[in-house]
C-alpha cells in the first residue's frame, strides 16, 4: 500500500516504476526492495520483482560494485575503506565488495592520495602549524577520506614528514 494515497499498487505498474528507478542509475537489490516497499508492494511480489528486473539487465549488482567504486574514487576522491563500508551499507555481498574495489588502479590511487595531501598540507602551511600538528593533521585528513593508515604514512613521508618517535 502507498503511504501517501492508502492504494496498493498494480504489479505492472511497480514493473514499470522499478524499470525507471534502475535505468536511471545503478542500484543493488536492497535499494530496489526498499523502493518497491514504499510503493506499497507485497514482500512475495517483490521477489518475483527483482528476479525479473535482473534477467531483464535492469538490476546488476556486479555492475553497480565497480560504478559505485570507479564513481566515487574518481569524484569524491574517496579511499578503498571508506568505499567498502558504504558498499557494505548498500547490501552488496563481500565478493561484490572486493570485486568494485579490484577496480581501482593502484597508480591512480596513491596519485590521488599524494595530490589530496599536498594541498591539505598547503592549507595547513597557511594556517601555521607545527610539524607534528600537520603530520596528526594530514593523517587524519587521509583516514576520513577512507585511505588505509599505513598507505597514507607512506604518502605522508614521501612529503617529507617522518613518523613521530
Amino acid at each position: 500500500m502507498n503511504k501517501r494515497t492508502k492504494k496498493t499498487i498494480s504489479i505492472n505498474d511497480a514493473l514499470a516504476r522499478a524499470r525507471k528507478y534502475c535505468a536511471l542509475n545503478e542500484r543493488t537489490r536492497e535499494m530496489v526492495s526498499r523502493k518497491l516497499q514504499e510503493y506499497g508492494v507485497l514482500e512475495g511480489d517483490i521477489q518475483t520483482l527483482l528476479e525479473k528486473l535482473t534477467a531483464e539487465g535492469f538490476l546488476n549488482e556486479r555492475r553497480f560494485a565497480k560504478a559505485f567504486a570507479g564513481g566515487k574514487f574518481r569524484m569524491k576522491k574517496w579511499g578503498r575503506n571508506r568505499i567498502k563500508t558504504e558498499m557494505m551499507k548498500k547490501g552488496l555481498p563481500k565478493d561484490l565488495v572486493s570485486l568494485g574495489l579490484a577496480e581501482l588502479n593502484e597508480l591512480d590511487y596513491t596519485k590521488t592520495l599524494d595530490t589530496l595531501l599536498a594541498k591539505k598540507k598547503e592549507a595547513l602551511k597557511r594556517k601555521g602549524l607545527g610539524k607534528m600538528q600537520m603530520l596528526a593533521s594530514l593523517l587524519r585528513y587521509a583516514l576520513q577520506k577512507g585511505f588505509e593508515q599505513n598507505v597514507a604514512m607512506d604518502r605522508i613521508r614521501k612529503l617529507g614528514f617522518d613518523e613521530p618517535e
